[in-house]
């Protein structure tokens, strides 16, 4: 999945301004980004389409670094708001997660218990972070989990295949 040129112009007034390497442009970088997420490579696997892989890492630690600093992701700002097409619905509970493990520090077994769930669903995008520690703590609290393998991904394809094809069946 790549974002096209007519995607980019809708969101290209709201990224960050280019500097260092802008023979790498930002559709270019995000395209990058997106390739990551979806193949699972490392970043030293990017494709030289892409563009240098170093350059690649350094422009993403350098956004995510500016929008930490600008409060930009914090709790109860405009970057931390739910998207209105996955908002919940009157009535429904929002867990807010501090940590990787979304049982630490919330309410949510609380919220599970008290409304009789005992199978959970699971997908995410780190399967080696937020999905196995998700799966760890819920298995633990002896929930049933499903996990939805074409719905999860990893920056390490190595690491994601064996998680979900030998600790995470398990």
């Amino acid at each position: 999945m790549e974002i096209t040129e007519e995607q980019y112009a809708r969101i290209k007034d709201s990224l960050p301004v280019q500097r260092g390497n802008v023979s790498l442009s930002n559709l270019q970088f995000l395209n990058a980004l997106l390739y990551v997420a979806e193949h699972g490579c490392k970043w030293r696997g990017l494709p030289r389409r892409f563009g240098n892989w170093h350059t690649i890492y350094t422009r993403m630690n350098r956004w995510f670094s500016a929008l930490k600093a600008n409060g930009m992701l914090a709790a109860g700002s405009e970057g931390a708001a739910i998207h209105p097409a996955a908002a919940a619905r009157e009535g429904e509970p929002i867990v807010v997660k501090h940590r990787v493990s979304p049982f630490v520090g919330t309410d949510l077994e609380t919220l599970l218990r008290a409304n009789g769930i005992d199978t959970l669903v699971l997908a995410g995008v780190h399967t080696s972070g937020v999905v196995l520690s998700t799966v760890r703590h819920a298995g633990d609290l002896d929930y049933r989990l499903v996990v939805v393998r074409d719905c999860c991904a990893d920056p390490d394809a190595e690491v994601h295949a064996m998680l979900l094809d030998s600790v995470i069946a398990k």
